[in-house]
């Protein structure tokens, strides 16, 4: 029996990457979907908090989502620490080249291959500064979470845009790309700032200053 290296090559990279992906969709979607559960109630002003409209449950509902898998901190520092820094950023290279290989709306293109950019020098950076800093990944993992996870939709919503129909649908999902590129993906900027900073800042405080 001949051994199919090249289809093993296929299957662990796919595995890393589901890996790599695991933390993200359990952590930055369910915060985000508690965000939107959030914003639903606001709608409603006062009244948000009265049970017959039922989105007081689910604001209650979504926030729990955030701690089935031990709360998202955790999913965050497993992605950083776990995930990324295991080997180098490898994973994360690869899944930056297959969102690059992807086809998106003209429009986004530029953007997008900026904050691409941007996730590959906060990824090297984190992995080079961890080796001498061991308090980093515990510093930097949420803010790191929130960067992958704007990226990534960046690249969806590039995708989602560049094969929308002709029609009012199309019409909604494009311009609706257009509000998360000028008013979400600039987050980014701040996030990578954050991430650039010492750890000491935020991680050597003495027991008795909190």
């Amino acid at each position: 029996m001949q051994l199919d290296l090249g289809k093993y090559a296929e299957d662990a990279d796919a595995q890393k990457l589901s890996e790599l992906l695991t933390p993200i969709a359990k952590a930055y979607l369910s915060d985000k979907g508690f965000e939107g559960a959030v914003m639903a109630q606001q709608v409603f002003g006062g009244h948000g908090y009265i049970a017959e409209w039922g989105v007081e449950q689910v604001v209650r509902d979504a926030r729990i989502a955030q701690i089935y898998e031990g709360t998202n901190g955790v999913q965050s520092m497993d992605l950083v620490g776990r995930k990324v820094i295991r080997d180098g950023g490898a994973t994360v290279r690869k899944f930056v080249e297959l969102m690059r290989a992807s086809e998106v709306h003209a429009d986004f293109q530029d953007q997008l291959d900026e904050a691409l950019d941007r996730l590959l020098k906060t990824t090297d950076s984190i992995v080079a500064r961890s080796q001498e800093d061991p308090l980093l990944p515990g510093a930097v993992a949420t803010d790191y979470m929130e960067l992958i996870g704007l990226t990534s939709y960046a690249w969806l919503w590039g995708r989602m845009a560049h094969l929308a129909p002709d029609d009012d649908f199309g019409a909604a999902k494009v311009a609706t790309a257009e509000f998360f590129y000028a008013r979400l993906l600039p987050r980014t900027l701040g996030l990578q700032a954050g991430i650039n900073a010492q750890a000491a800042v935020v991680m050597n405080f003495a027991d008795d200053e909190f």
